[in-house]
C-alpha cells in the first residue's frame, strides 16, 4: 500500500495569547488518503485529545500522497463536540510559553526514531524549575500516545514505510511557530 502525508490540524484559545494554528504530521500506509485521514480523526478522538489540554483543539485532517504533481487528498473534518484536548487547565497558574512543546519519540522498526512536537496546552503548574515536565503529563502522553500507536495496527510509520512500534523518551523543548501561526486561526468550539 502507499504511504500518506497526513496532517493533524491543531489550534489553541489560551487565554491572554493570541489564537495558533499548527500542525503535527504521521504517515499512514492506507488503501488511500480518505482512510488515512478518517484514521487520524479518529486516533484524535479517541486517544490524542487525551494527551491535550482543553485549550487546544483539533479541526480537520488532511491526508495527501507522496507522489509529486498528483492532487490524491483528502480532508476530513473533526466533529466539534469532539475537538477540545481533555485534560482540564484549573489550578495550574498561568500558561507557559508557547513556543514550549514536548518531543514524543516514536520507535520505528527498522530506522531512526521519529520525533513529534507535540503541543499539549502547556502551563505553568506542568513545569518544575523550568526543565522538567510533571511526571503525571508525560505518562498521560505516553500512555495515549502508546494506544494511538496500537490501535492503528501497524499502518502508522515513518516517510520510508517503516513501522513506528512504540513511545520512547518524552522530554521538554522548544519549536517555533510559522510566521503565519497567528493568521486565519479557526473559529474554536465552546468549551465544555
Amino acid at each position: 500500500m502507499p504511504v500518506f502525508y497526513t496532517a493533524l490540524r491543531l489550534a489553541s484559545d489560551t487565554p491572554g495569547q493570541p489564537g495558533r494554528r499548527w500542525s503535527n504530521v504521521f504517515y499512514y500506509d492506507v488503501a488511500n488518503p480518505g482512510i488515512a485521514a478518517a484514521a487520524l480523526v479518529g486516533g484524535w478522538i479517541e486517544y490524542l485529545r487525551n494527551a491535550s489540554r482543553e485549550r487546544v483543539y483539533a479541526y480537520e485532517a488532511y491526508a495527501t500522497d507522496l507522489v509529486e504533481g498528483t492532487a490524491n487528498y483528502a480532508v476530513v473534518p473533526v466533529p466539534a463536540a469532539q475537538s477540545r484536548g481533555t485534560i482540564p487547565t484549573s489550578g495550574l497558574g498561568e500558561p507557559y510559553r508557547p513556543q514550549v512543546c514536548l518531543a514524543v519519540t516514536l520507535n520505528a522498526t527498522a530506522s531512526r526514531p521519529s520525533r513529534k512536537f507535540w503541543r499539549p496546552g502547556l502551563y505553568e503548574g506542568d513545569i518544575l524549575n523550568g526543565v522538567t515536565i510533571v511526571g503525571a503529563l508525560v505518562e498521560t502522553v505516553r500512555t495515549n500516545y502508546s494506544n494511538f500507536l496500537d490501535d492503528a495496527a501497524g499502518n502508522l510509520c515513518d516517510p520510508q514505510g517503516d513501522k513506528l512500534q512504540s513511545v520512547g523518551r518524552i522530554t521538554l523543548t522548544s519549536r517555533n511557530f510559522g510566521r503565519e501561526a497567528t493568521v486565519d486561526v479557526p473559529i474554536p468550539p465552546p468549551l465544555g
